[in-house]
């Protein structure tokens, strides 16, 4: 495939194919449980960069920043309904920070096509293209210089049990949350499974990337052909897939399990345009 890889859609039956091909030409087997990760974007113009590092570059002041979001989160979370996990895990508190907008490096991603075409169509701009992003999450892994590994893999930092040499590979990314002091991580970002020990990240069935010091690290990939495929939804087939994404079952009550979804939801359905 050509650099920039890039596709157009306008039906479900088009955007099943595009899938279909790119899953079969990254190597995935029918019956692979291993699957591609998907994320949506409102607007087919942003990039995939993570909202700590979007104004700005990794450095001692970005270090010190995150640090500090993250302990002010630790420290107050558990009070407005946080899982205890958080106090025990840093890695668990970080993710449920970008569940919930806190600054982090990290990037949301989904096992399901149907979440990530939400994300990109449900709250988009009448005269603007959105995306959906496709991406081989092990791939993204064997290519990357610091995980070395070469076999395509996943970690899930809350899950490593007795390979203490995993957890030692993902805290690069994480320094602090074994309390190392190390003021350097790795350039290239990672893709990581979260523990499902919250309803958001469990309904979103969410996988993450977690970008190292370079913030353009994920799309310099995809624009060197890397294990990225950009699937973009013209403006005037956005609402035809959201009717799609209702009809599946997918709305703002599904991917928001709590009353805020629920809120959500009733307003937009009962208020008047």
């Amino acid at each position: 495939m050509s650099t920039q890889p890039t596709v157009y859609v306008t039906t479900l039956n088009g955007l099943h194919k595009a899938i279909r091909l790119q899953t079969s030409e990254w190597g995935f087997t029918e019956d692979d449980h291993n699957r591609p990760w998907y994320r949506g974007h409102s607007s087919a113009g942003w990039s995939l960069q993570p909202s700590s590092l979007r104004k700005g570059t990794w450095n001692a002041k970005a270090r010190e920043n995150e640090a500090e979001a993250f302990e002010e989160f630790w420290t107050k979370a558990p009070a407005l309904g946080a899982p205890d996990s958080i106090r025990s895990n840093c890695w668990d508190g970080y993710f449920l920070m970008q569940h919930f907008g806190a600054p982090t490096r990290l990037l949301d991603w989904s096992e399901s096509v149907l979440v990530a075409l939400y994300f990109a169509v449900s709250s988009s701009k009448e005269k603007e293209d959105c995306a959906v992003w496709m991406l081989d999450p092990y791939e993204l892994n064997r290519r990357n210089s610091g995980f070395k590994r070469k076999e395509g893999y996943v970690a899930s930092p809350g899950f490593l049990g007795d390979k203490p040499g995993e957890q030692k590979r993902m805290d690069q990314w994480l320094p602090w949350a074994n309390r190392a002091r190390s003021k350097v991580i790795p350039k290239e970002p990672i893709a990581l499974y979260p523990s499902y020990f919250a309803r958001r990240i469990e309904s979103q069935r969410s996988g993450f990337t977690l970008h190292g010091s370079d913030r353009n690290g994920l799309t310099k990939s995809w624009r060197k052909g890397g294990p990225l495929l950009k699937i973009v939804v013209r403006r005037d087939k956005k609402a035809y897939f959201k009717s799609v994404v209702r009809d599946m079952g997918v709305d703002t009550a599904s991917v928001y399990p709590d009353l805020h979804g629920l809120g959500k939801l009733l307003a937009e359905k009962w208020t008047s345009q």
